[in-house]
């Protein structure tokens, strides 16, 4: 049992969740040192979030915009499909097994 949970806590899991735990312990202490109410950082962290994602959303956004970007999202995935097609690594497996040297061909 003591074995798993070290094993947890050296996890990428283990370490996120241990460190947003200790997170909050610290802003609740640090809260209660300053006599100030508590999770007042928590809470004006999140005021401040949230007020920045209204700004964000009450952007006047034009459709040509959205257009472009969803197009130039479009035109980078097919290229990365073509870049990484099982065809081409055939290719570059073919040609490295080709021996140049036996069939006359100078490497530059």
């Amino acid at each position: 049992m003591v074995d798993k949970l070290k094993k947890w806590y050296k996890s990428p899991q283990g370490i996120g969740f241990s460190s947003a735990f200790f997170g909050v312990i610290l802003t609740l202490s640090l809260d209660i040192l300053r006599d100030r109410p508590v999770f007042s950082t928590i809470i004006s962290v999140f005021n401040f979030l949230m007020n920045n994602l209204l700004i964000f959303l009450s952007f006047e956004l034009r459709v040509w915009w959205l257009l472009l970007a969803v197009a130039g999202i479009v035109l980078i995935s097919i290229i990365l499909i073509k870049l990484n097609s099982p065809e081409r690594e055939m290719y570059a497996k073919i040609l490295k097994a080709i021996d140049y040297r036996a069939i006359g061909v100078a490497m530059v």
